[in-house]
């Protein structure tokens, strides 16, 4: 009757209190917690003894459930995602009880996990690895079902736990044949405290893990001047890239305005990084997602020049994907705040060598991005204006007459922004603001250089030939 009037954790704690009533609190609750949630795998019982470390009461848990359910509903339904759940508690929790854990069932290096190794005799029957037999070699993969023990670790250093990820790390036989590869887990770059642990543990961050980061959304900013600390160049070119060319344009401030994280530019910016680049000038075009993606060794021209604003233009920066690339702030702040910021850290708006200004560049991407928005609105109707001699697209007139009559925000204010900092802005221009001077700079632009797409060039974008993008780019161009 006692049983009946608690739960499960009710049970197992009067049961951890009272241990001459183990042997009837402990089956009582099991059975209430099997009976009720046959199918829940992160069973009560189960996780309260993981995270008190009780290992008498584990020993009776698994006693119970070895004897008392068919082999093969326990390892199907519970233990197969089961097992996997019960150490990731584990690791999050208790290193004494993920040690408990990896004794009863023993983890061996998984595929994933830098090779594969026979399993000894007396476990090819243990039903935690026999389906995952590879028929061909006698080999058994994925200790862990489909978990990996990277995953483990990671759980662990999420938890806080620098115990149980020790455990795993210094596990014997080793659980990393090949060294505990660090590859784009940001969990493995969470604190310096964290990175300092997995190095001493003899982890492989590789060649470049300031790339790694500069295109993440870094919680801790202080990993950045840990790595450079530890010697990884903060204006290092990608080392995973052998082609010249790409060398010096894949730095991690490259990466940082690629992906537009201006957080990552500013920390990068104060370790040291070089805000104009490490290159010679040059523009090249790359497939980017099915689309063109124009790069360039100059951090400001990459900011103008990244895909993303292609994503922005085709209306899927609020889709899931696209929102997993900017989580914290809109499109448009990013792009003025990363702009502010390697203008405030030393960036040369006048781009030595370029043949064109950034300012340019710049309309014809709020230019494409809003006559896109425009013209895909149901009731938009181009307005009849006939072409200037100057102009080589027709329609452009138009869509500058219907640009007044539209919303611009916030393009116009992002214009505002960024042309502020422009240090020959006229007078005149310097003197308007949002959507006026947007027009007033559209209108000088069509006027002297006359090629502003019209109405049927907005589906891609592109740079005028002035500019001189190439899609092969020699070593000598880039010195």
């Amino acid at each position: 009757m006692v049983g009946e009037q608690f739960s499960e954790r009710d049970l197992l704690t009067l049961a951890a209190t009272k241990r001459d009533l183990y042997p009837f609190l402990t089956r009582r609750a099991f059975r209430l917690a099997l009976t009720k949630k046959p199918y829940n795998h992160t069973l009560q019982p189960v996780s309260f003894a993981i995270q008190n470390g009780d290992i008498p009461l584990f020993s009776r848990i698994f006693a119970f459930l070895d004897g008392r359910l068919r082999r093969g509903w326990s390892w199907r339904k519970f233990f197969g995602p089961g097992v996997r759940v019960l150490l990731t508690e584990a690791a999050q929790s208790n290193a004494d009880s993920l040690q408990y854990l990896i004794q009863k069932y023993p983890l061996v290096p998984g595929k994933t996990d830098g090779g594969t190794v026979p399993i000894p005799q007396e476990l090819h029957n243990h039903g935690f690895y026999t389906s995952y037999r590879h028929d061909l070699d006698n080999l058994y993969y994925a200790s862990m079902v489909d978990q990996r023990n990277s995953e483990l670790v990671y759980s662990a250093l999420a938890g806080g736990r620098f115990d149980c990820a020790h455990l795993l790390l210094d596990h014997h036989p080793p659980l990393f044949p090949d060294g505990f590869q660090v590859r784009s887990n940001m969990e493995a770059f969470s604190s310096p405290a964290t990175l300092n642990f997995l190095i001493a543990q003899g982890a492989n961050y590789g060649p470049d893990p300031l790339h790694t980061i500069a295109v993440e959304d870094v919680d801790n900013l202080r990993v950045f001047d840990a790595l450079v600390q530890r010697g990884f160049g903060v204006d290092a070119p990608r080392d995973v890239i052998t082609h010249a060319s790409d060398r010096v344009v894949f730095t991690p401030l490259y990466e940082a305005c690629r992906t537009m994280r201006y957080r990552n530019i500013g920390a990068l910016l104060q370790l040291g990084a070089n805000p104009n680049g490490t290159s010679r000038l040059f523009i090249r075009k790359a497939p980017y997602y099915g689309m063109v993606e124009f790069q360039s060794p100059s951090p400001l021209l990459t900011l103008l020049l990244t895909g993303r604003w292609d994503i922005q233009a085709d209306s899927l920066y609020h889709s899931p994907r696209a929102q997993g690339m900017q989580r914290f702030h809109p499109f448009d702040e990013a792009i003025v705040l990363s702009f502010r910021t390697l203008v405030a850290y030393g960036a040369d708006i006048l781009i030595p060598g370029l043949n064109g200004d950034v300012l340019e560049i710049l309309l014809l991407r709020i230019w494409r991005l809003l006559c896109r928005q425009m013209t895909r609105s149901p009731n938009f109707s181009l307005p009849v204006c006939p072409d200037k001699p100057s102009d080589q697209n027709t329609g452009v007139q138009g869509l500058l007459v219907a640009l007044g009559e539209y919303d611009c925000q916030p393009w116009d204010q992002v214009c505002d922004a960024i042309s502020s900092l422009h240090p020959t802005l006229p007078d005149n221009v310097r003197q308007v603001r949002n959507k006026e001077r947007l027009l007033v700079l559209l209108n000088i632009y069509q006027d002297r250089f006359g090629d502003l797409p019209g109405p049927n060039q907005l589906v891609a974008f592109d740079l005028p030939d002035r500019y001189g993008a190439s899609t092969n780019i020699d070593a000598s161009m880039v010195g």
